[in-house]
């Protein structure tokens, strides 16, 4: 049943109940419980004039919730490091609230949370930019084996490909070699 049909459903029941009826044949006949009767009798004679609407589910209260404060200070780290030209995201905003000292500093989920809340997100525009600053490069070293007798090996650029890697097993696995 919709949510419509529910709630005429408890006013008539308890329009019946107001009309004098016992509470058992109306359980009967509407195919609900004492327990529901009464718990909706029990709405109805109280001051809300909505009383045959459900109740919110949702809670009252939200223990984990990053407090109003620290979400403001977010916001406000965020527009000072946007407006200055830097780095904005959520590791950017959480070294810039350990410089200032809050307490506590929220994780960087947290941040990036807050900021996806308020709308502070956006995506990047345009391709990637190199700053002119090379990235190191990185090396990988060949293992020493018995078949080095402990020689030095050069080390091996990662972008050259891994040599140690296995090529595919080509078993015969799947193939009829008998004609």
């Amino acid at each position: 049943m919709d949510k419509v049909t529910w709630e005429a459903r408890r006013q008539r029941a308890v329009e019946r109940l107001l009309q004098g009826e016992a509470f058992t044949s109306v359980c009967r006949s509407e195919g609900v419980s004492r327990r529901w009767l009464y718990k909706w009798w029990a709405r109805h004679t109280g001051d809300k004039a909505t009383w045959f609407q459900d109740d919110s589910r949702r809670p009252h209260t939200q223990v984990g919730r990053t407090p109003a404060e620290i979400e403001e200070i977010v916001q406000v780290v965020r527009l000072e490091l946007y407006n200055q030209g830097q780095f904005c995201g959520a590791q950017a905003i959480r070294w810039r609230l350990e410089d200032l000292g809050v307490h506590p500093v929220p994780s960087v989920r947290t941040i990036g949370r807050v900021l996806a809340r308020h709308d502070l997100t956006y995506r990047r525009t345009g391709r990637y930019e190199p700053k002119g600053v090379p990235y190191p490069k990185l090396c990988v070293f060949r293992p020493i084996s018995a078949a080095d007798s402990g020689r030095w090996q050069p080390p091996i650029p990662v972008m050259s490909g891994h040599p140690f890697r296995r090529k595919p097993a080509t078993s015969g696995a799947g193939r009829s070699d008998a004609g």
